[in-house]
Order: C-alpha cells, then sequence, then structure tokens
C-alpha cells in the first residue's frame, strides 16, 4: 500500500487528479492533512461481497480432534469459573 499525504487545500485544487491517482494506482491511499494532522483518508472502494448463500462459506477451514465424540460435553465442569 502506498500512502500519499498533502493538505486539503492541495487536494482541493487538485481533485481530479489526485481523484485520477486513486482510480490509477492500485492500493494508493491519500491521507489529508489539516495543520498537520490527518483529518482525512481518500482511497479507491473495498470490492463488494460476493452476494447470494452463505452456506458453504467456511467449509474446509475447521477440522476436528481425532478424539472428539460429539455426544460427550465440550467442556468439563471443572473448566467453568463461577465467578467467586
Amino acid at each position: 500500500m502506498k500512502t500519499k499525504t498533502i493538505p486539503v487545500s492541495e487536494f482541493k485544487a487538485h481533485f481530479s487528479e489526485e481523484i485520477r491517482a486513486i482510480e490509477e494506482t492500485e492500493g494508493l491511499v491519500i491521507e489529508l492533512t489539516r495543520h498537520g494532522k490527518v483529518v482525512a483518508v481518500a482511497h479507491a472502494p473495498t470490492p463488494e461481497p460476493p452476494t447470494g448463500s452463505i452456506l458453504g462459506i467456511g467449509k474446509g477451514t475447521a477440522t476436528l480432534s481425532p478424539d472428539y465424540d460429539p455426544h460427550e460435553p465440550a467442556f468439563s465442569e471443572n473448566d467453568w469459573n463461577s465467578g467467586d
């Protein structure tokens, strides 16, 4: 990611050119400053997440322990803290 820091007044004066730079430069972020303090950030929008069903989105991302038994409690009674 490339970051460019410029005063708001300069961004305003060269708005079209700065927007074009954001469009043409992948990962460009422009920090806008006022009196040396960053007050805003300009960057390309993030891609829209895919629409549709979310079923199966995490398939294959987790594995179970070889000794996993779905009929046994996940935690023993001693694992719980009563908050005392």
